[in-house]
């Protein structure tokens, strides 16, 4: 049973569909659906939501080569938790990046924190938890458009739970917004209140008196 359907479904608003290639099965841990964007994956109270690998310039990520990996996560239970880390088998390391005061400059970070019934913190100025991603270092191999890269993310209390991020084609692919894009602060306009200016009012002149010389 899915819980927070309303929730989710707001995360996901506006990001487009595009076509992905099947996704591994076989672990009884993890539940795979096709996502808007990328696949999503649950276990025990903890989502991750439209995780995708940003496209390849060309059809595929060679050896070596760096990459990024953006998702979402959601929090089903009364208490707060905690990613404490990201593994996979096609990358020398992962780094967990975040924004977490949206000055457009994401830094690495230990864990992020998640909400109860919710997301991760929303920064200051950025939308709902889309100020954070991972940095995915040293591909050991060639990870071509249309396959995906299997992610282990960890969590204090909800343990682990794997997922295969999607690699999508770069021609076909639209971006999700970002609440935090990276370099643009939004600024909260100030309110200004005016003074009223009150005009002078002319004053008719009185009449005359009638039979007045």
């Amino acid at each position: 049973m899915i819980r927070n359907h309303g929730r989710r479904t707001m995360l996901a608003t506006g990001l487009a569909a595009v076509l992905i290639g099947s996704l591994a099965c076989g672990n009884p841990q993890k539940r795979l659906e096709s996502g808007p964007v990328g696949a999503n994956a649950s276990a025990h109270t903890m989502e991750v939501l439209n995780a995708y690998v940003e496209p390849p310039k060309g059809s595929a990520y060679h050896p070596g080569e760096d990459a990024i990996v953006f998702f979402t996560l959601y929090n089903n239970a009364d208490v707060p938790d905690e990613l404490r880390s990201v593994e996979t088998s096609k990358a020398t390391e992962v780094r967990i990046k975040w924004d977490a005061d949206c000055d457009g400059s994401a830094e690495p970070a230990a864990f992020l924190p998640v909400h109860p019934n919710g997301t991760v913190p929303e920064p200051p100025e950025g939308g709902p938890g889309t100020a954070y991603h991972l940095e995915l270092f040293g591909l050991e191999e060639e990870v071509r458009e249309g396959t995906t890269i299997p992610l282990v993310f960890t969590f204090e209390k909800a343990g682990e739970l794997t997922v295969d991020a999607v690699v999508p084609p770069e021609e076909s692919f639209e971006a999700p917004p970002k609440g935090c894009e990276p370099g643009v602060v939004t600024e909260t306009p100030t309110e200004t209140t005016e003074t009223a200016t009150t005009e002078p009012t002319e004053v008719p002149d009185s009449p005359e008196p009638e039979g007045t010389p």
